[in-house]
């Protein structure tokens, strides 16, 4: 008897805590008309998980960090989606290296600009390299170049 009523308990309060969840679903406000408006401005809305703790890209060190930054910077080179053993161009429309692949010489497009509409030019990217090496500077991640 005890364990009859202590069972329809469990079933009573498994019940109201379905149908508390089923009631606050449709109190929930939908996403589908924001989704909709940033769709038809051309919006990129992107969920990292948390705020980023910097958007300097030599300083980040967390994966919602590198979503954002993967939205704004775009390399030399990009990996290639369909085989991730290959590179496609992405600033650099093509590329050189000599035989024992000591030196690579990029070829940049030639209407790369930065969001102001500056011209991206090699400098921008030799200055990036020469900043992360710098001791001082004391990039997380410098010992990878």
């Amino acid at each position: 008897m005890r364990e009859a009523r202590a069972w329809s308990i469990a079933v009573a309060l498994i019940l109201a805590v379905a149908g508390l969840g089923c009631w606050l679903g449709t109190r929930a406000p939908s996403l589908s008309p924001m989704l909709a408006h940033a769709g038809a401005q051309k919006i990129l809305l992107l969920h990292v998980g948390t705020e980023p703790s910097a958007l300097d890209p030599q300083q980040v060190r967390g994966i919602p960090e590198s979503k954002i930054l993967n939205c704004l910077f775009e390399g030399l080179v990009i990996p290639d989606p369909t085989d991730s053993t290959k590179q496609l161009p992405g600033v650099a429309d093509s590329w050189v290296h000599n035989e024992d692949s000591s030196t690579w010489i990029f070829h940049l497009r030639a209407n790369a600009r930065w969001s102001n509409g500056d011209p991206v030019t090699a400098h921008d990217f030799a200055f990036s390299l020469q900043r992360i090496l710098q001791p001082e500077f004391g990039a997380l991640f410098a010992d990878y170049l």
